[in-house]
């Protein structure tokens, strides 16, 4: 049964889990430096949609949280370019990654820069992969 944080009505596995009860709405999130990504996150969200089904997008001051029983990928938004972030059971090289954590044995966090949809094949499997990672 989910632990439901009292100050923020959100639902998490764990009692207690760390967390932000600050949420802001998906328009909020693009506001400012992350208005020209819109268009190219509405389409990576899509295509991974197609693939996973539909899913919850969670709006902290970082970025936008995707969600089914936990946070399986975050998209934050740069000046620059969108910072995609997903899990996977091991180190992803070919894109070379701007930052990666490995959390477990067998759980990597990447952050890959995204700045147009020419690489969104691999991105969109590895979005897939994390989703079905976190569902264990």
């Amino acid at each position: 049964m989910p632990w439901i944080c009292e100050r923020c009505g959100r639902a998490f596995a764990r009692a207690g889990q760390s967390h932000s009860c600050v949420s802001r709405s998906l328009d909020d999130a693009f506001s400012g430096k992350g208005e020209q990504w819109r268009p190219l996150y509405d389409e990576l969200k899509r295509r991974v949609q197609e693939r996973v089904g539909p899913f919850t997008e969670h709006c902290p001051s970082s970025g936008v949280l995707w969600k089914h029983t936990s946070t399986f990928g975050e998209i934050k938004f740069k000046r620059n370019c969108m910072e995609a972030v997903f899990c996977s059971d091991s180190l992803k090289m070919e894109r070379q990654p701007v930052r990666w954590l490995r959390n477990s044995v067998n759980r990597v966090w990447h952050s890959i820069e995204v700045t147009d949809a020419s690489n969104f094949g691999d991105l969109v499997e590895w979005f897939v992969e994390s989703y079905v990672l976190t569902r264990r």
